[in-house]
């Protein structure tokens, strides 16, 4: 198992922690009781944050990489070594939770993307559900961070779009919504950020 310290993605203004817990805040009281895995499309930290606001002392979270279209976890903590990620395995049916690393944040585990040359397909697709179904039962929420088009979101529950603050506008926000929607994705929210 790889232990990774995340302390730094973690860093929030106090404002960022009062929206981010906010957020999480309003979504649990949402009451949406088979939502555990939620995506978060179209972010750069933003994933992570809202992982954090969702964990605590009864509510383990796992955060998953699942931006297969760029390496940015794997890339950052490669150190030499190959790591796995979900992408390795998804089609060869083993078990997702072999690859978690854990974290220097207690309440949060980490899963990397792996191969980003993986080819996007329906069968990855099934197979990262299938997975982070499995794993459904051992985190209060799993956390996924999705590539812009939402292809990983796909096999989540529930998505949120994070957009920033600058390119917000309700004609932007709505036709992101309209697309993924079109393609099997439940979007609960939009997020802005700075």
């Amino acid at each position: 198992m790889f232990s990774v310290k995340i302390g730094k993605l973690l860093e929030m203004t106090d404002a960022e922690k009062t929206d981010y817990q906010e957020f999480a805040d309003r979504l649990r009281a949402k009451g949406i009781e088979d939502v555990h895995t939620l995506a978060v499309i179209g972010a750069e930290a933003q994933p992570l944050k809202i992982a954090k606001a969702l964990s605590g002392p009864n509510e383990r979270v796992l955060f998953v990489d699942g931006d297969f279209t760029q390496s940015v976890f794997l890339g950052r903590y490669k150190l030499g070594r190959k790591l796995k990620g979900w992408t390795d395995i998804c089609q060869t049916q083993s078990d997702l939770s072999d690859l978690i690393c854990v974290t220097s944040d207690p309440d949060i585990d980490l899963m990397f993307t792996g191969d980003t040359k993986t080819a996007w397909s329906n069968i990855v697709r099934d197979d990262l559900k299938k997975g982070l179904d499995a794993l459904k039962d051992r985190y209060a929420w799993i956390v996924v961070s999705s590539d812009e088009e939402g292809r990983a979101a796909q096999s989540a529950d529930a998505a949120v779009v994070a957009m920033k603050q600058s390119e917000y506008s309700d004609y932007n926000a709505r036709s992101r919504v309209e697309r993924l929607d079109r393609e099997g994705v439940l979007v609960a929210g939009v997020i802005l950020y700075e």
